[in-house]
């Protein structure tokens, strides 16, 4: 069987990447991906490439990002040359070689003081340094459209979940009483709204994105 476009992926040994590579393994596309540790996927269409060497592709799926755990020394400096720095040299690349570019970025976006508002059109700023270095990164992103033509699509998934889903998060914490028939206790369960969403699911959206 004829194996469908090339595309790149970053980040694929994080718990997205991982769902986004499979979804399109499935789809006989012919995955070129990077990451900073080995994903463990065996498939013969798929090439590993810590250097970020995406030949003859036809999307790139920026995933990849530095995203700060709750004991971490917050490095500004690292987090915006990994998370910023690093993504507009990727879109600048894309533009250059007429790549459709697809950036995943974060949920949360600024409007003036209002905080969460996914319908602003104008990203400000956050205090949160990750957030902040993904509000920068669309900016430039959309600075590099005004001047000529360039395809590119941004995306702000909130509250993934999937396997690989890091321990400390919520719902592996409750797993992991549900596993050890504990009791789950949920405070401000009226006034929090949560909506979880599968990595599956954000795979598929950026396939839809893609095709």
């Amino acid at each position: 069987m004829v194996l469908r476009p090339r595309i790149g992926i970053t980040g694929s040994s994080g718990m997205l990447g991982k769902h986004v590579v499979e979804f399109f393994l499935k789809k006989k596309y012919h995955v070129i991906a990077s990451s900073r540790s080995n994903p463990k996927i065996n498939k013969k269409n798929f090439t590993e490439k810590f250097k970020l060497y995406f030949k003859n592709i036809e999307c790139l799926i920026h995933i990849g990002a530095y995203v700060p755990k709750k004991n971490d020394k917050i490095d500004i400096k690292y987090i915006y040359n990994v998370n910023t720095k690093a993504t507009v040299q990727l879109a600048k690349w894309s533009k250059k070689n007429k790549i459709h570019f697809i950036f995943i970025s974060g949920s949360a976006i600024y409007k003036k003081d209002k905080k969460n508002i996914e319908s602003s059109k104008i990203l400000n700023f956050s205090k949160n340094v990750y957030l902040n270095s993904k509000i920068k990164s669309e900016k430039k992103i959309t600075k590099l459209s005004k001047k000529s033509n360039f395809k590119y699509t941004v995306l702000r998934p909130s509250s993934i979940y999937g396997a690989g889903i890091d321990k400390n998060k919520i719902i592996s914490k409750y797993l992991k009483l549900t596993k050890l028939n504990k009791r789950l206790i949920i405070f401000d369960y009226d006034k929090t709204l949560v909506n979880f969403v599968h990595a599956n699911d954000i795979a598929n959206a950026i396939y839809l994105c893609f095709i």
